[in-house]
């Protein structure tokens, strides 16, 4: 497997004896767009400082395309671009110039096509102190971008953004994954790390990190099936060890895996049984990530 571009071991962070973040492993691969979600307070800008050597840690270490950061070790990371809570702009000079001023190496083409699909033309070389907050976010992702040639993180990149603009973010970010730039988004907006992300993960209160397969793999499948016989249906998924429950005069069963569909339905083909109606009635993925946030308090 190819090495991961960010590489996150065992990250530990205490303050006046509580933890704040405990025990953080993250492997994220090139290319990759990855979510950050959880309550708030709960330290997931505090991670991305750490990754950005903007705050200490207390163990663990941190590996950003090929340079290792740990609580002693503290290298000069480069081609990294973030943009942490707000843009820190200078409102005395223009969006321009206030770009230019974070990096000598400006990768010009790119720069303008960020300009064009935000719609930037006809402000970017006025004075900050005139801009929305709309305006100033556009800015503050496009210095994120110009900078971080390979691992760019976002910190709710999408707040102050019209929703026109939420869809040139996702267009964006996702053309320059194409190209292999590496992306750590955190969001409240669960359902548009859902249209963005590759992977997900969950910071929980007591600073656990879990992953969430955001692609299906953690989905709930559950169906409701009226038939000529509920009860027998029950007594024979209990039976099987196949969950499922009763509601509304429904027998409701979580088909989780292909095999487990296969065996409902011999299971009614054996007991001759009929179906009158299924309906799908799968959890979204805004309901799963709240239900096992919940999970992990």
């Amino acid at each position: 497997m190819e090495a991961a571009l960010l590489q996150i071991s065992g990250l530990t962070k205490t303050y006046n004896k509580r933890t704040i973040l405990d025990n953080i492993n993250m492997s994220v691969q090139e290319g990759t767009i990855v979510g950050l979600v959880g309550p708030n307070g709960v330290g997931k800008t505090t991670l991305m400082k750490c990754i950005l050597e903007l705050t200490p840690f207390s163990q663990g270490e941190i590996v950003v395309n090929g340079q290792t950061i740990t609580a002693r070790k503290k290298p000069k990371i480069t081609e990294i671009g973030a943009l942490i809570e707000s843009p820190g702009l200078y409102t005395y000079l223009s969006g321009m110039d206030n770009i230019r001023l974070y990096t000598n190496d400006v990768d010009e083409a790119l720069l303008e096509r960020v300009i064009t699909i935000f719609k930037m033309d006809h402000y970017i070389q006025k004075k900050v102190s005139g801009y929305s907050l709309g305006m100033r976010q556009k800015v503050g992702i496009l210095q994120a971008i110009i900078t971080g040639k390979r691992v760019v993180i976002l910190d709710e990149p999408i707040n102050g953004l019209d929703p026109q603009s939420v869809v040139d973010f996702r267009t964006i970010i996702q053309d320059l994954a194409a190209t292999g730039v590496t992306f750590l988004i955190s969001s409240h907006l669960i359902s548009e790390l859902e249209r963005l992300a590759d992977n997900l993960y969950i910071l929980n209160n007591g600073g656990h990190l879990e992953a969430f397969d955001i692609r299906g793999g953690d989905a709930n499948h559950w169906f409701e099936l009226a038939t000529t016989n509920n009860n027998k249906l029950l007594t024979e998924l209990t039976r099987a060890t196949i969950s499922s429950h009763q509601a509304n005069g429904r027998v409701v069963v979580n088909l989780a895996t292909e095999a487990t569909t296969k065996t409902v339905f011999n299971i009614i083909a054996a007991n001759h049984i009929e179906v009158t109606e299924i309906r799908q009635t799968d959890d979204d993925l805004e309901m799963q990530i709240l239900d096992q946030m919940k999970r992990g308090k």
